[in-house]
């Protein structure tokens, strides 16, 4: 949906195929295995999906979003410390999957109602003219084949990037493909509050300090509920039953997010969501792409889920391709640079992730619990830094930004 708001102000017609059948709507689907887990929106992802759909963030609200502020309502253990409650300018938004949804298919029919979906449908194949470029894509429904003329295809078929399979069968060769091993699962269960808990915005997070693996996060859910998600490496054993949800949050650095649990009643057990290695198909340095052809989200990068940062990213790539329509409006001959100039884009938005995702995966040798101490103690005596290691958490800063001068300067400053 992001993609269709994408390329709608350009586009004469713009059709979203989906597997699930329009019954499957409004609630957790077959065609995203993540359906049922907590979904955080980081600022990120707020900021591009409001430019995409104005009016998306109050009608996320009016649906049953929570929000809170970061970090004065947003209680986080993390480095080792209960990080100090400031006000960092920043706001985190919780939703249900299915909620997301909704908004956002309500907010899109009403920003661009020429945008029509297709449901109980497969994009099988696709296919090319003679200078390599996308001149329709074949769809499948249980009772035929058929072609819909298309002057770009956007793949946004998930991790399994069935794109690359469309491409393959007509013999392109792929991109290079760079996997990071990530072994990472994590359980969400919904809880019924406490019926004495008066404040229904706050949020708890508790994150692993080096060479821990275990976590967790405790998420607001309308006015009454929590969604409880704990986290963990391979090797670690994910909790089956709600009690066990609530053991290993208690079992944990800081123990707020069990006790919490402690005086919460389940409402059903765990779903467990599993994830081996995140995966980055470089079609950035694509040496060459298929014109029309664009993969956006987990077709293109599919992340650590632990960090939230997938529904961030494909915002950031959908914003980045209406940008990119907008310079390159197609008209004959300007298909190829629009594509090339997209998948360039794009990259960038993986890269900012990527880097991060591989800094916490990174070993724990002496030198980087050292910098890791260092940074703690910077982020707790200073504001800036503080905001600064939080903006870039939510994708808003680059990865490198405590290697730059004048974060290098605070820390020093701040540890000295």
């Amino acid at each position: 949906m992001a993609a269709a708001a994408a390329v709608a102000p350009y586009a004469d017609d713009v059709v979203v195929v989906e597997r699930d059948g329009i019954d499957d709507v409004g609630g957790p689907r077959r065609g995203v295995p993540q359906s049922g887990q907590l979904h955080n929106l980081l600022a990120r992802a707020q900021c591009h999906l409001e430019e995409l759909l104005p009016g998306f963030l109050d009608g996320l609200e009016s649906a049953g979003a929570s929000k809170a502020r970061v970090s004065s309502d947003t209680h986080v253990f993390e480095l080792g410390h209960r990080m100090p409650e400031r006000d960092l300018g920043l706001s985190l938004m919780s939703a249900s999957r299915p909620v997301i949804e909704s908004t956002m298919r309500e907010r899109l029919a009403t920003v661009f109602p020429s945008v029509r979906f297709v449901h109980a449908s497969s994009v099988v194949g696709v296919v090319l003219d003679e200078q390599r470029r996308i001149t329709a894509a074949e769809i499948s429904t249980d009772r035929d084949t058929t072609k819909l003329d298309a002057d770009v295809v956007i793949d946004c078929s998930g991790a399994n990037a069935s794109g690359l399979h469309w491409l393959a069968d007509l013999g392109v060769v792929p991109p290079e493909v760079e996997e990071l091993d990530v072994g990472q699962w994590y359980a969400t269960c919904q809880f019924e509050r406490p019926p004495d808990f008066d404040d229904p915005n706050r949020f708890w997070m508790v994150f692993p300090t080096p060479p821990e693996s275990l976590g967790a996060l405790l998420s607001p859910s309308g006015q009454s509920t929590w969604y409880a998600s704990v986290s963990g490496r391979r090797g670690d054993t994910p909790p089956r039953t709600a009690a066990d949800l609530i053991a290993h949050a208690r079992s944990l650095e800081d123990p707020v997010i069990g006790e919490l649990l402690d005086r919460a009643s389940a409402a059903g057990e765990p779903r467990v969501f599993m994830k081996a290695t995140a995966t980055w198909r470089h079609y950035e340095t694509w040496d060459d792409p298929v014109a029309g052809f664009l993969p956006l989200g987990d077709a293109l990068a599919s992340l650590n889920p632990l960090f939230g940062q997938g529904v961030s990213v494909a915002a950031w790539e959908a914003a980045e391709l209406r940008r990119v329509m907008g310079e390159n409006h197609v008209v004959d001959g300007s298909l190829d640079e629009l594509t090339c100039s997209y998948l360039r884009s794009a990259g960038h938005c993986v890269a900012r992730a990527w880097e991060l995702g591989a800094l916490v995966m990174a070993d724990s040798s002496d030198a980087s619990m050292t910098a890791m101490k260092k940074l703690a103690s910077g982020v707790l005596q200073d504001g800036e830094l503080h905001q600064l290691y939080v903006r870039m958490w939510h994708l808003l800063e680059p990865s490198d930004r405590f290697d730059r001068p004048d974060a290098v300067a605070r820390l020093s400053d701040a540890t000295a």
